[in-house]
């Protein structure tokens, strides 16, 4: 456990959204053991604002987890609040707020979802005494079970996964999809990529001057998944049911393209937490705090492509406008 208190200069707090299969427990481990002072649980997020809002306000919750700090405790740190959160609780917080995501490709989501029924909860892939394959069990889910699984992320980032919000009752609601893309390019400041796990920690660590941010292990499960099985038509089924969350990853991974490429030209990575500082200060007026431009690189080092990433793929369209 470390003693030092994180300050980000004109941000009361971080917020980091832990998206069921998208690396949240890592996350949340990291944080809690790297930044103790700073960390604060967010646990009951998905039943509604206001239970969210009650517990992270609570001095007694504190106790045990963490909660929001008084102004007058003295506290002059930058919480870092992580858990179950939807985008827009910044509004019931007060003060500066600094999003962070963690998207994933929504098939692979959906079969780690799946393997963790299998281990955990095995009677809901259960039918007549027989266990559903991955498949199947997505074809036999009620319509309540798809208002629970599908497009979750794309929820999350436009605050309608709450229990006692009506839209979070439908899988896909009108207009999800350009929400969420609109959120990322406007108010989520840095989107990571599950699937490049260890290097978005590394950019967030630099973006962000967080220098102890250290992820011993990134919780991966004990199994893997036969990418190969699935039949191409299964796949685009499972993408058509999941559109919002998979134009969300495409934006998403886009911009993470780009920026992995600029933070890989730089000769020193410290100039990032600089370049952060200037982008608050100009858009201090703006809550929550708007992704930071990303500059023109440099042509890429190789050395340099190897390490911050490898090759990259450009073959989805700007998340920018």
């Amino acid at each position: 456990m470390h003693d030092e208190i994180f300050h980000l200069p004109g941000i009361d707090r971080v917020c980091i959204f832990h998206i069921p299969k998208n690396a949240g427990t890592s996350l949340v481990t990291a944080v809690r053991n790297c930044y103790p002072h700073n960390y604060v649980r967010a646990k009951r997020g998905f039943s509604s604002h206001e239970a969210l809002l009650e517990d992270l306000t609570d001095p007694g919750y504190g106790d045990k987890l963490g909660h929001i700090r008084n102004p007058a405790s003295g506290f002059t740190g930058t919480e870092l609040v992580i858990g179950h959160l939807n985008y827009g609780i910044h509004r019931r917080l007060g003060g500066r707020t600094l999003y962070v995501a963690f998207l994933r490709e929504p098939v692979s989501r959906l079969q780690s979802l799946y393997q963790n029924y299998r281990r955990s909860r095995p009677n809901r892939l259960t039918v007549n005494g027989k266990l559903l394959s991955f498949v199947d069990f997505y074809t036999h889910l009620s319509n309540q079970e798809r208002v629970d699984v599908y497009n979750e992320q794309a929820k999350i980032l436009t605050g309608r996964f709450l229990h006692d919000d009506p839209t979070c009752m439908v899988s896909s609601p009108p207009g999800l999809s350009e929400e969420a893309t609109s959120n990322l390019e406007s108010g989520i400041f840095f989107t990571g990529l599950y699937e490049r796990f260890e290097e978005s920690i590394e950019i967030l660590k630099a973006l962000l001057g967080l220098p102890r941010l250290q992820v011993g292990h990134h919780n991966q499960g004990g199994y893997t998944f036969d990418r190969t099985g699935l039949a191409k038509a299964d796949r685009k089924m499972l993408l058509r049911l999941n559109v919002p969350d998979h134009l969300a990853y495409l934006a998403a991974k886009s911009r993470f393209d780009r920026l992995s490429e600029y933070v890989g030209s730089l000769a020193d990575r410290d100039a990032l937490a600089e370049q952060v500082g200037d982008w608050i200060r100009e858009t201090a007026g703006t809550n929550p705090v708007p992704p930071m431009p990303i500059p023109a690189s440099r042509p890429l080092d190789p050395a340099a492509a190897e390490v911050s990433g490898g090759t990259l793929d450009r073959g989805h369209p700007t998340a920018e406008h």
